[in-house]
């Protein structure tokens, strides 16, 4: 038997009991989109400050914003992005071309702790030394990355607390 949820009373079709009935595009379709299109059904938070309408795939209800992470700041350039999250979490990377054995690559946020190093190297064709390379010596201002010659660059991206920490 079909059923309805209970906060937008949307129409549900119930496969075990309803497998043969005749689909109704008005009832399963139409009928739901016109309901979530009406907002006057859900309570009205717009003038609590703190409040956002939030969804968990299922049912929509008015949430405090202290629950939900959003990015608070983010940068881009041709070589580097980072962005920090409402919680204090950043997320950084970018490209860095080999111009030397060792490159030195500055965070711009710095971290509060050492954070997680991740790079993806690009090869070039000219060289036959396959030694791929390796990040060393990472702290919460940046890392050191030793290139060999068969690669041109690497991609890097890394991740941890900031101490650029930013509230909503």
């Amino acid at each position: 038997m079909s059923e309805y949820t209970p906060n937008l009373h949307l129409f549900k079709y119930n496969p075990d009991t309803d497998g043969k009935e005749v689909f109704s595009l008005t009832q399963a379709l139409n009928d739901n989109w016109d309901t979530i299109d009406n907002m006057d059904l859900l309570p009205d938070q717009t003038d609590k400050a703190g409040y956002l309408l939030t969804t968990n795939g299922i049912e929509a209800s008015w949430g405090e914003t202290s629950s939900v992470l959003c990015v608070t700041e983010t940068y881009k350039d041709t070589v580097s992005w980072y962005r920090i999250w409402s919680d204090g979490w950043c997320e950084q990377g970018g490209i860095v071309q080999r111009t030397a054995a060792t490159q030195l690559v500055e965070f711009s946020p710095t971290y509060s702790s050492t954070p997680t190093v991740l790079i993806s190297p690009f090869h070039t064709t000219d060289s036959t030394d396959g030694r791929p390379p390796l990040i060393r010596l990472v702290t919460i201002n940046g890392f050191n990355l030793n290139m060999y010659t068969s690669y041109a660059g690497a991609y890097w991206y890394a991740c941890g607390d900031t101490l650029e920490y930013h509230e909503v």
